[in-house]
C-alpha cells in the first residue's frame, strides 16, 4: 500500500477553515518567497464553504487536525472553474492535486457539466506542467495570467 492509498476527499466544512487556511498558507508560502504577487490565497474560505464547492485531502481515519490539500471551486451554468488548488508541501507528490482535481471532474460530470477551468501564474510553468500532463490546455494568456481548460468526458 502506498500513501496514496492513505488519502481521501471530502467535502469541506465549517470546522475545516483554520486547518485549511494553514495548509494554503504553508503551500503558497514557497510562491510568494519568489516574489510572485498572488492574491491573497486563503482570505475567504469561510465563505467559500459556505458558498462554493470546497473538498479537502486528509489521511484516512484522521479527524480534524492537519489537511494535506484543499480546492476551491465555483460553479458556473457550462464549467467549473478551479478558484484554488493548494497541496501542503509536506504532502507534495502523494498525489493530491491529481485526486483533488478528479474529485471536481466527478463534480462536473455529476451536474452535467463539460469543462473545467482555471488560471495560473505565468512566473509559475511548473504549474502549467503539472495541468498540461493531466490533459489541461492553454486556452489564452490575460496578462500574468495562463488560462487554461480541460473537456469533461464520462468514460
Amino acid at each position: 500500500m502506498n500513501d496514496s492509498d492513505n488519502i481521501i476527499i471530502r467535502q469541506a466544512v465549517a470546522t475545516d477553515v483554520a486547518a485549511l487556511t494553514t495548509c494554503f498558507e504553508r503551500a503558497w508560502a514557497p510562491v510568494l518567497a519568489r516574489g510572485i504577487a498572488l492574491p491573497l490565497v486563503s482570505e475567504g474560505l469561510a465563505g467559500d464553504i459556505d458558498s462554493h464547492l470546497v473538498w479537502v485531502a486528509q489521511r484516512a481515519g484522521q479527524q480534524g487536525g492537519r489537511l494535506l490539500g484543499g480546492l476551491v471551486a465555483v460553479a458556473d451554468t457550462s464549467h467549473l472553474h478551479i478558484a484554488n488548488l493548494a497541496v501542503d508541501p509536506g504532502a507534495q507528490g502523494l498525489g493530491i492535486s491529481r485526486a483533488l482535481l478528479e474529485q471536481a471532474e466527478q463534480y462536473c460530470l455529476m451536474q452535467g457539466l463539460n469543462e473545467l477551468r482555471l488560471s495560473t501564474h505565468i512566473e509559475m510553468p511548473e504549474n502549467v506542467a503539472l495541468y498540461s500532463h493531466m490533459g489541461w490546455r492553454i486556452t489564452a494568456h490575460d496578462g500574468v495570467k495562463v488560462l487554461m481548460s480541460k473537456a469533461v468526458k464520462a468514460l
